[in-house]
């Protein structure tokens, strides 16, 4: 063979084989997912939830063959940062925060498979988390793409609806999902690792056993089984015991299942069997060619008014949630406000005690002087000072010649000992509270610099003596 027939060979070879790949995967399957084939020998809850289902002609009850069902749904993917290992030691996910700020991005999930002659789809989802709350898978919090930590998804936290369809038969679209067991809302009221949402949501699972379509089991696949301990197996043995009923060992009850220490017994397993599901034909060919186009648009056109609804259901309920947002904002900005305003309240009205009238040992009454007080009796800026309100009749400051009116702008302070202290500015009724009034004792006295206006208006300088006796 030449050296260019053995390229050209080896060109249609390079062009064929992945044509073959891909034709081979889009092989449809009459089970589709995955299960988990471990030999758990005290597991908290199942580890895999089944859906079995078989589709009949409303008319005549038949199989119905080639029908393609889906699960899907939609869910937000988020990034967390590296260091949520360290993390474990609080308990709040708000120091779970991406170092690139990226924004969650709307992730589409979708199971397909397609009938068989028995009419029969039997789907697999994950369920590998401990509790909703989690984002773990065994021991590692979450799984790694490149180099971002993604914030882990169970299958059942991605579906949300039921699609089937077939060209003989009406479109089916149904509600499927398990938010009555893994949404995070059932659980804000209590803390992160409260053993009380821990109740709540072994008690929430563990109410599915009772329901009549629901089976709890452990599969016995003998000891020549050899795919054990995988946790995303797709043997067909599985979906085989499912299609046929054949649930191993069936609980009603929660306790010890008996497959401890057994090597050939795997599982628990949930089970929900949706039973016969009747889709009804729509018109036949016959039907069709007699009524021609006509038919067709207007299925086209309920199809459409039924997509067009639930978007328009979606865009509704996006508003709604966009409108309660705003709400929210706006009523906590007002409730910042209202409780700043009288924090200002408070404040004002401890100023205002602050400057009430104080009656003192000296007999005085003084009030702190503002600035428009000071503008409005024209005292000069270098004075800061308190002003005399009252003098009390007989008192000290009566007899050393204090009258209201006068200002009182500094002080020294002789005491027993016969020492002088250093000038005291008396600024404000803090300075007045902490020179005057708590230093009045026998044996003190006080030479008040003080300040009153005389007859042509300016204000003067007044020395004043008070001896306490």
């Amino acid at each position: 063979m030449s050296f260019h027939k053995a390229i050209l060979m080896l060109s249609i070879l390079t062009i064929i084989i992945p044509i073959v790949s891909q034709s081979q995967n889009a092989r449809a399957q009459w089970y589709a997912g995955t299960w988990d084939s471990t030999l758990y020998l005290d597991a908290e809850h199942p580890k895999t939830v089944a859906i079995r289902m078989e589709l009949l002609d409303k008319d005549t009850h038949l199989p119905i063959r080639g029908a393609n069902v889906s699960l899907e749904g939609e869910y937000w993917e988020a990034w967390i940062s590296q260091d949520i290992i360290t993390s474990q030691e609080y308990s709040s996910w708000k120091v779970f925060v991406d170092p690139e700020k990226r924004e969650p991005q709307r992730k589409e999930f979708r199971l397909d498979a397609i009938s068989d002659s028995r009419g029969m789809v039997v789907f697999s989802l994950g369920w590998q988390k401990e509790f909703p709350w989690d984002s773990k898978v065994g021991d590692k919090w979450t799984y790694t793409v490149g180099d971002s930590w993604i914030i882990y998804f169970d299958d059942i936290e991605k579906v949300e609806r039921l699609e089937i369809r077939h060209p003989k038969y009406k479109y089916v679209e149904a509600p499927l999902n398990f938010k009555h067991i893994v949404d995070l809302g059932l659980y804000k009221d209590t803390s992160q690792y409260g053993y009380s949402k821990i109740r709540k949501f072994e008690a929430l699972w563990q109410k599915e056993v009772k329901r009549k379509n629901v089976r709890l089991f452990v599969l016995n696949l003998g000891k020549s089984f050899r795919d054990f301990n995988k946790k995303s197996c797709k043997r067909e043995e599985f979906f085989r015991k499912l299609s046929a009923k054949d649930y191993g060992m069936v609980y009603r009850k929660i306790g010890n299942l008996p497959n401890l220490g057994d090597k050939a017994k795997c599982g628990p397993y949930f089970a929900y069997d949706l039973g016969e599901i009747l889709l009804e034909p729509v018109a036949s060919q016959m039907e069709i060619q007699v009524h021609g186009q006509r038919e067709n648009e207007v299925e086209k056109k309920r199809i459409r008014g039924e997509e067009a609804a639930r978007k328009d259901e979606e865009e509704r309920k996006r508003r709604e949630e966009e409108a309660r947002k705003v709400e929210e904002k706006e009523k906590r900005k007002n409730e910042r406000k209202e409780s700043e305003a009288e924090e200002e309240g408070k404040e004002e009205e401890a100023e205002k005690d602050k400057a009430a009238y104080v009656a003192d040992k000296f007999g005085l009454s003084v009030i702190k002087i503002g600035d428009a007080d000071r503008k409005k009796l024209g005292i000069p800026g270098y004075i800061r000072a308190v002003g005399i309100n009252h003098v009390e009749s007989g008192s000290y400051a009566d007899k050393a010649g204090l009258e209201a009116g006068q200002i009182i702008n500094q002080l020294m302070l002789r005491g027993k000992g016969g020492a002088f202290t250093k000038k005291w500015s008396i600024m404000d009724m803090d300075d007045y509270r902490t020179y005057v009034l708590n230093r009045i004792e026998r044996g003190n006295i006080f030479y008040l610099e003080t300040y009153r206006k005389n007859s042509s208006g300016k204000w003067i300088s007044d020395d004043i003596k008070i001896e306490i006796e």
